[in-house]
Formats: structure tokens, C-alpha cells, sequence
């Protein structure tokens, strides 16, 4: 599904990258933010950096580990 970038998601994704003093990328922060703002249930990344701010605000593993969840 694909999800516009609405004012609500830029303004969340632009709060994000300032709480992260910067390291998250705008790229990330969008995509951080739009999980958050559409309330999903897990996010999922293999980014380090991404999953350690991610955690904070939402479900958040790796592939690794979603493939063990759903797949073994």
C-alpha cells in the first residue's frame, strides 16, 4: 500500500530527525514517521542506527528476526 507523505508525517518525520540530533535520515524519518502516524504493528529494518531510534516509538526487528517469527 502505498502512502502519501502528508503534512502530518513530514512534521512527525522532521520531530523524529531533530529528537535523533540529525543521524536518522530524511528517508528513514519519513518512513519511521508514516508507521508511526498509520499506528502499524511492527516496523521492520535492517538498518542498525534506524532500528535503535525505531525501538523507541514502535515494535521494532530486524529481517532476521521477522523471518524467524513468521517463517520457522
Amino acid at each position: 500500500k502505498t502512502i502519501p507523505a502528508d503534512d502530518g508525517i513530514c512534521k512527525n518525520a522532521s520531530q523524529l530527525r531533530q529528537d535523533s540530533t540529525k543521524t536518522l535520515k530524511v528517508p528513514d524519518a519519513l518512513h519511521l514517521a508514516t508507521s508511526i502516524t498509520h499506528r502499524s504493528d511492527l516496523f521492520i529494518t535492517d538498518d542498525d542506527t534506524l532500528r535503535k531510534i525505531a525501538i523507541k516509538y514502535i515494535e521494532t526487528i530486524n529481517l532476521e528476526q521477522w523471518h524467524n517469527k513468521f517463517y520457522k
